[in-house]
């Protein structure tokens, strides 16, 4: 009774509602058919450019968060320097030792000691970069590793290494599992600063091929960075504070 009633006042109520024309839409249709459209299309930007803004913004964001900051310095590292940690041996089992360094009478082949800094040039293609300190040089070594050229520099308390790492060459570094790698600063560029027990480096050449006579031990602290003119390690005793010293007269 209640929904005839309401369908009543309904019907009573659209009756006396008065509507406006109803326009021609159907002829207005067919007008814009008629008539040609310009279609504006917006470039496509390639994805890779869009996924690179996307990537810089988000480092640019987490580097504001110490943190991320810390992450991203892990991430990126010391471009040449490959770190890689000993695995934990099993309880009950003895680590396997390093190798002892054999001492030999004459330099093995590749190996050119007592170097002037003038033949040092012409040796590897770059000039030596010293570093400004009160000690006195004692001598500066040319290692050649599959045709690159790397340089020691040797002073009372600390050994400098420096070269300039072409195509994929880089010194590989295995730490014990006891071994600590910082991370810090040198100057405004990335370093890396590994102490603790001996560990083993190497290189590998340009073509990223291991050079086996370039492995040895090193039983100081070292000291791993580098710039746009050279890749460094500071081989040595003396503390961070005091390598960071040194380093930081370095180009």
């Amino acid at each position: 009774m209640i929904d005839r009633s309401l369908e009543r006042l309904l019907s009573d109520t659209a009756r006396g509602v008065e509507y406006p024309a109803t326009p021609d839409l159907s002829a207005r249709v067919v007008a814009s058919l008629r008539e040609p459209v310009a279609l504006h299309v917006a470039p496509r930007r390639p994805a890779f450019g869009l996924a690179l803004l996307v990537t810089a913004l988000v480092v640019v964001a987490a580097l504001a968060i110490s943190p991320s900051r810390d992450a991203i310095a892990r991430l990126f590292g010391v471009e040449g320097s490959k770190i890689e940690f000993l695995p934990t041996p099993a309880p009950g089992i003895t680590p396997t030792p390093f190798p002892t360094a054999v001492p030999t009478s004459s330099p093995p082949p590749g190996v050119i000691p007592g170097v002037d800094l003038n033949t040092m040039t012409e040796l590897v293609g770059f000039d030596a970069a010293l570093p400004v300190v009160a000690e006195e040089r004692s001598q500066s070594t040319v290692y050649f590793y599959g045709g690159d050229g790397v340089v020691l520099h040797t002073y009372p308390s600390f050994e400098l290494w420096q070269s300039r790492l072409q195509g994929h060459a880089s010194f590989g570094k295995q730490v014990r599992p006891d071994g600590t790698v910082e991370e810090i600063e040198v100057g405004d560029v990335p370093g890396l600063w590994v102490t603790g027990p001996e560990h083993i480096v190497s290189y590998s050449d340009r073509n990223g091929a291991h050079i086996p006579a370039s492995q040895r031990i090193v039983d100081t602290n070292t000291l791993i960075w580098r710039t746009d003119t050279f890749f460094y390690r500071i081989e040595t005793d003396l503390s961070l504070e005091e390598a960071l010293r040194i380093a930081e007269t370095l180009p």
